[in-house]
């Protein structure tokens, strides 16, 4: 309560000092460019992985089949060493498929930044409470509006592979017959592969295509300040101040995340100053031209495994139109 009255008894003093001085009002607006606005997105992304799945396929059903004739089979050499030189073997052939699906990875990790330029309006009023002539001092309230911000990334994650190995299988007649008889009314091939045999015929790995993931952050930037301005009154058609202030700004940010998006508006608080120069080309109309520094408390916004802060701090370059009345 004690500074609120100290305040108010300062500009009804201003107000009595600033009596009689001519035009103690003034109105600024023109376009204001911030050199930086750096959005940074970090995080995981999830995405729908890929089934794992393993699976061995025969051509033909060796087990199965219960009739076998010499046209059926074909014949192998013994590996037997008390067998003579030159012995063979019965064996039904088939052709074994191994697939194999391996998943890639169903998280994906974001962490990257992108800046902006953009170029807003901005306006001002303010008032002298003291004016001697030579230098001045007053009190300033602005606004400034700044849109369409953005930062993108785009990346993929997931996939995964799938490896193809074929090759061919032999399944013996251990127990008859043996070539030249050609009777196999008695015997059958085993149901397993005789592994020593194999023969490999192919064996390929195919990538599966991976999935998109993007995130977009959009903001609009809408500042309030208040603060104490420093005039100097150089000659009848040039004027230099000086100003800092106090900023409310609110950031109204949209954050999207592979079709899911998330808004949210933050309230944060900053402080700025800047210089500038005031060129009178008629009594109370003239063209202004600043630069400052705004420091902006930075507000972050989350989507799901993803984070997006937002960095508005940064240069400010004004230029414009002043009247004072």
């Amino acid at each position: 309560m004690k500074k609120i009255l100290l305040v108010t008894v300062m500009m009804c003093s201003g107000m009595v000092i600033a009596e009689g001085t001519s035009n103690p009002w003034r109105l600024t607006v023109g376009p204001a460019w911030r050199s930086r606005t750096k959005a940074a997105i970090s995080g995981n992304v999830q995405v729908d992985a890929v089934s794992a799945s393993h699976t061995v396929t025969y051509d033909k059903d060796i087990a199965g089949k219960t009739s076998w004739g010499i046209s059926d089979v074909t014949t192998v050499p013994d590996t037997d060493p008390m067998a003579p030189a030159g012995s063979t073997l019965y064996a039904a052939e088939s052709v074994r498929t191994e697939r194999t699906v391996s998943p890639g990875d169903a998280s994906g990790r974001m962490d990257v930044s992108n800046e902006d330029s953009p170029l807003g309006f901005k306006m001002g009023v303010g008032y002298d409470f003291y004016d001697d002539g030579r230098f001045s001092v007053g009190i300033d309230l602005k606004f400034a509006a700044f849109w369409n911000m953005e930062s993108a990334v785009i990346g993929s994650v997931g996939g995964g592979t799938v490896r193809v190995k074929t090759d061919k299988d032999y399944f013996l007649f251990e127990n008859g017959p043996y070539p030249n008889d050609t009777d196999f009314s008695y015997s059958l091939p085993n149901a397993d592969p005789y592994l020593p045999y194999r023969e490999a015929i192919s064996d390929t790995t195919t990538a599966l295509p991976s999935s998109a993931i993007r995130a977009m952050v959009t903001s609009d930037l809408y500042q309030l300040g208040i603060g104490p301005r420093f005039g100097w009154h150089i000659c009848n058609w040039l004027d230099a101040y000086a100003g800092v202030s106090a900023l409310c700004n609110i950031a109204a940010v949209d954050f999207e995340a592979n079709g899911h998006g998330e808004s949210a508006v933050e309230c944060r608080f900053g402080v700025g100053a800047d210089v500038g120069l005031a060129a009178w080309i008629a009594e109370n109309i003239g063209l202004y031209a600043e630069v400052g520094y705004e420091w902006i408390d930075e507000p972050t916004v989350r989507n799901g495994g993803l984070s997006a802060e937002i960095d508005y701090s940064s240069l400010i370059v004004c230029t414009g139109l002043i009247v004072t009345f």
